[in-house]
């Protein structure tokens, strides 16, 4: 027998061992003469679709078939046991239909060895083979090669997995994939494997962990056929620091309740994110969780009261402000009120004297009851005659307060920043701008007119500008600006220290 260098193609070597005496025939030979090979380790699955595609388009393919050796008359099918099995289950419906089937019968010799790796190749050809039935194919073909090597039939040249990759056209990373599934892959994984239920990446992803992690990540999926390779991942990553979370509480330092964590998390009918690494007590959801730590339902219980608690105070501090808030709001609009009835006008004639129109729609009346303090206040009530809102008035004093002026002045109501108010300020509040002239409070009840000077409180008369203190200032009000070309005793000295004259 020849010699065959496995760099020669596959197709090649099995040719040339097993040539054809003539161009290949179709032959039909009754159905109940065709008997599957021993050897044939490929799944069965779909029978019933393809049974279905051969009723409806017929058999497309022939089967190939050899010569039983050992029961004349008799064929072993070398290519064809799925559609063999389909074809059967047509005949046992109608017999008179389906009782021949058209095969090609291979002649020729050759080691069992030869003819088995003949079969696999045949089969190799015809289907789409799932993960399972490569990994049990590559592990059949390099125990054929090695005995085929051995009887002298080929010379294997490199490495054996690079050479078995190439007979099964797949890469040899695929292939050494493939061995650590085969070998590593623990039950019940490897039955869906093996059914073709769970994808390739699936199985390579927990065949890559160590078995009592992978019985853990199948407890943990509901429904493990739906698997992927990133939940597969990540469940396997937070096993193992569940396995290492510490616990001070639990008797051997581990922490008893990390994987119910995970069982929470993964388990649970309603998602609940719960952390299999850090303690129940550092959740986001520990004083609401009804699945917490038994060694923490203590501390919950007091984090809950403390944390009702706290609501209810804060709830508490929301309606003072609210009540704050309506109570400014009733403020503005009784201003509103008492001013409009000052000037004889209707709450219409305002509301067109600010928007220039009257709303047909509005209710006036309620405006003339709010104006009173009566009918419903709520915090988000609206401000007077279609302002849109109280804040906006707010805003607007807050914004004079902040810059030391008046609204009439940020409104161009009035020329000087700071007119007067005829309201005292504490100095704890502020003190008057350089050059300002007030009136003062003493410590000693005394009201005196005064100059606020090189930080402090002066006499403004004309002698004693810039040299005679005012003591003990406690409040002081701001004196408008002399009308015309009046001034204030004291100003021309204060003017010419200050060279502003």
């Amino acid at each position: 027998m020849a010699k065959f260098d496995l760099g020669d193609s596959l197709a090649n070597i099995l040719g040339s061992v097993s040539p054809s005496d003539t161009e290949e025939q179709i032959t039909y030979i009754d159905i109940a003469n065709l008997d599957g090979a021993a050897e044939n380790f490929y799944s069965m699955d779909g029978i019933d679709e393809l049974a279905a595609n051969i009723e409806l388009v017929g058999l497309q393919q022939p089967l190939r078939v050899r010569e039983n050796p050992d029961m004349p008359g008799r064929y072993l099918i070398v290519s064809g046991h799925r559609r063999r099995a389909a074809l059967w289950s047509l005949y046992e419906e109608a017999p008179e239909k389906w009782a021949r089937v058209p095969c090609i019968i291979e002649r020729g010799g050759g080691s069992p060895e030869l003819q088995e790796l003949r079969l696999i190749m045949a089969n190799a050809d015809t289907r789409r083979m799932s993960s399972a039935d490569l990994a049990k194919q590559a592990e059949r073909v390099e125990m054929l090669l090695y005995q085929l090597k051995e009887q002298g039939v080929i010379n294997v040249t490199g490495r054996m997995r690079d050479r078995v990759a190439e007979a099964c056209q797949v890469s040899a990373t695929k292939l050494a994939e493939l061995k650590v599934i085969r070998e590593k892959l623990a039950a019940p994984w490897r039955g869906m494997w093996e059914a073709n239920k769970i994808a390739h990446s699936v199985a390579y992803a927990l065949a890559q962990n160590d078995p009592v992690i992978q019985q853990e990540i199948y407890r943990l999926h509901r429904n493990p056929d739906g698997a992927y390779e990133y939940s597969v991942k990540d469940r396997a990553e937070k096993i193992k620091k569940a396995a290492a979370k510490t616990c001070d509480k639990c008797e051997d330092g581990k922490c008893a309740f990390a994987m119910r964590t995970l069982e929470i998390e993964y388990l649970s009918t309603s998602y609940h994110s719960c952390s299999s690494y850090a303690c129940c007590e550092k959740c986001y959801n520990f004083e609401s969780c009804r699945s917490v730590c038994p060694l923490l339902k203590e501390k919950q219980a007091e984090r809950t009261k403390d944390k009702k608690e706290a609501a209810k105070a804060q709830r508490e501090a929301e309606k003072q402000r609210d009540n704050a808030q309506i109570e400014a709001m009733k403020g503005v609009w009784r201003r509103f009120g008492e001013r409009r009835r000052a000037a004889g006008l209707t709450v219409q004639d305002c509301v067109k004297a600010i928007d220039g129109t009257v709303y047909t729609w509005k209710n006036y009346a309620e405006d003339e009851e709010r104006e009173t303090g009566g009918g419903k206040w709520t915090p988000s009530q609206s401000a007077p005659w279609g302002w849109s809102k109280i804040e906006d008035i707010e805003r607007i004093v807050k914004t004079a307060d902040a810059l030391h002026c008046s609204t009439d002045y940020l409104l161009g109501r009035a020329e000087e920043p700071a007119p007067w108010k005829g309201a005292w300020i504490s100095v704890d509040d502020r003190y008057p701008e350089e050059g300002e002239y007030c009136l003062v409070c003493t410590a000693s009840h005394v009201v005196l007119p005064a100059v606020y000077f090189r930080a402090a409180f002066m006499d403004f008369t004309e002698k004693s500008v810039g040299n005679v203190r005012i003591p003990r200032v406690e409040h002081w009000m701001p004196l408008p600006k002399a009308p015309g070309k009046f001034k204030y005793m004291g100003q021309e000295t204060l003017d010419n220290l200050t060279n502003r004259g």
